[in-house]
Parts: C-alpha cells; sequence; structure tokens
C-alpha cells in the first residue's frame, strides 16, 4: 500500500510540474498513459487551480474515465464536476457509464441534477431520470443502459459486426441479448456462442431462450447470490421501468430536465426497458 502511495504522489507530483511549466502536450500524454483507476485518482490529486487547467486539455472520453474511476463515497466528485462550465460537465456525464453517471447524479442537489438533464438529448436524459428513482441497495440502482441487443432473426457474422461496432459503447459484452420484434428479451448468448459457431448460423438457432432474470425492485443482495450461484457475469432486469418508479420519486423529479451493471461484491451487472436487458 505504501509503493502505491508513493507512486500516486510521484504521479501527482510529475504532473503538476508539466502543468505548471506549460508542457501540455506532455501533459496530456503522461496522463493518458496512466491506468484509468490511476486517471481518477491523480485527476482527484492535483490542486485546484491545475485542475482548472487539466480539464481544458483533456477530451471528453478521458475526463468521463476519470470520473467513472473516483468512488462517489470517497471523493467530493460532485464539487470536481462543478469546477467545470454545466456544458462541459454534460459533456463529460454523457460518455460516463450510465451506472456510474446515475451514482453522481445521486450525489448532487436536485437543483443541479435539474440544470444538467435540460442540457442532455431528452431521450438521454428520459433514461437517466428513470435510472435516478430506484432505491439504493435493489437492482434498479444498479442498473446501466449499456448492452447489446440484437434481434433473433440475424446470422452470426452480422451480429459479430455489430459487437465490433458498439463494443466502445456498451459497458459489458460477454453477453448479447436477443429480442423479438416488439423489443421484448426473449434469450441470450454469449460471446463464446457467437465465435465457436458458423458465420452463416441464424443467432435463434444458438439463443438460450431460458432466462434467468431479476426484478427492478429486487434486494441487491440476493441479486448477487443469482450471480454467485450461476456464475454469471451479468443478469437481465425484465421489469418495464415506468411502472416500478416510485410516485413521490417521480413528483420530486418532475421539474428535471426538459424531459447499469454499477459493480457490487466485484461483479458486472445489467438491466431491462419494456423487458430489454438493461446491465447490472
Amino acid at each position: 500500500m505504501e509503493e502505491k502511495s508513493e507512486q500516486l504522489h510521484q504521479n501527482i507530483a510529475h504532473l503538476s510540474d508539466l502543468l505548471h511549466s506549460g508542457q501540455d502536450e506532455a501533459f496530456v500524454t503522461s496522463f493518458n498513459a496512466l491506468h484509468d483507476f490511476e486517471m481518477g485518482q491523480v485527476y482527484s490529486g492535483l490542486p485546484e487551480q491545475l485542475r482548472a487547467v487539466a480539464w481544458r486539455l483533456l477530451d471528453n472520453e478521458t475526463l468521463a474515465t476519470v470520473f467513472d474511476n473516483i468512488d462517489v463515497d470517497d471523493e467530493d466528485i460532485d464539487d470536481l464536476l462543478q469546477e467545470m462550465p454545466p456544458q462541459k460537465a454534460v459533456q463529460i456525464l454523457r460518455n460516463m457509464y450510465a451506472d456510474n453517471e446515475v451514482d453522481l447524479l445521486q450525489e448532487m442537489p436536485t437543483r443541479l441534477v435539474a440544470t444538467y438533464l435540460s442540457l442532455m438529448p431528452k431521450d438521454e436524459a428520459e433514461d437517466i431520470r428513470k435510472l435516478i428513482n430506484y432505491e439504493e441497495q435493489t437492482a434498479g440502482s444498479l442498473m446501466s443502459i449499456e448492452y447489446l441487443a440484437v434481434e433473433a432473426d440475424l446470422r452470426v457474422d452480422e451480429v459479430m459486426r455489430l459487437v465490433k461496432q458498439q463494443a466502445l459503447e456498451a459497458e459489458a459484452i460477454n453477453y448479447v441479448y436477443v429480442l423479438d420484434k416488439q423489443e421484448r428479451l426473449v434469450g441470450v448468448i454469449s460471446l463464446r456462442d457467437l465465435l465457436t459457431h458458423p458465420d452463416d448460423m441464424l443467432v435463434s438457432e444458438i439463443t438460450k431462450d431460458r432466462i434467468i432474470s431479476v426484478k427492478a425492485g429486487d434486494d441487491q443482495q440476493d441479486v448477487a447470490q443469482i450471480v454467485a450461484d450461476y456464475n454469471f457475469i451479468s443478469i437481465p432486469v425484465t421489469d418495464d421501468i415506468v411502472d416500478v418508479i416510485d410516485e413521490e420519486a417521480v413528483e420530486d423529479y418532475s421539474g428535471l430536465a426538459a424531459v447499469n451493471v454499477s459493480q457490487t461484491d466485484d461483479t458486472a451487472w445489467h438491466s431491462a426497458i419494456k423487458r430489454i436487458p438493461w446491465l447490472i
């Protein structure tokens, strides 16, 4: 632990020196060379006046990685975001994984959340607003909207192309969820299934249609036990999100906007709206 702490201090000192001396390009290169986890630690450890320089130099994707890797329980992460103009903060939020984005927004005053959501595209803001309303310690509070879903009439090679296209947007690509024409979850395929079957085979022929799922209101410890029992990496939540939002929460956030698998016990998950899989 002492070695890690010393390395952190060295990284902060080195990057601070680069910023102080105006070596902007060297700073960006050195910062991007850090591990994702280190990015969060180093950025939050920089003096405020240097962070004001750093966020202007780093792109939105890198800054999203920074905030994805800052623990909301350990840092005043909402204060870090408020050091930037709202428009910049929103771009960072939009590039974060949805479950981390929701965790961060839940730490903020309602008025500030409303400001950020009002600057997002309406459909994105609506999805986030729904996720915010789930009670802590439930499956719903862990859900993420970054998942891979396809229709059953595609071929394996077509799905593999989609996997490659969407891999950067999805929080996990271990499973591909199969939907019918009404966007209802009908089965799941693992990445291994796709890699070990012929390219011209239909997805419907290799889809596992026995679906193990949970409800958005289920206790997260119960969900974690199911994940462990079945040795899953992710699990779908098959509630219609609109139906399970608490009415009081909807009222609390009615003024918001012009309008999931977070990790528990080191296990990544995902979830579903209108019976679509989102991940927890």
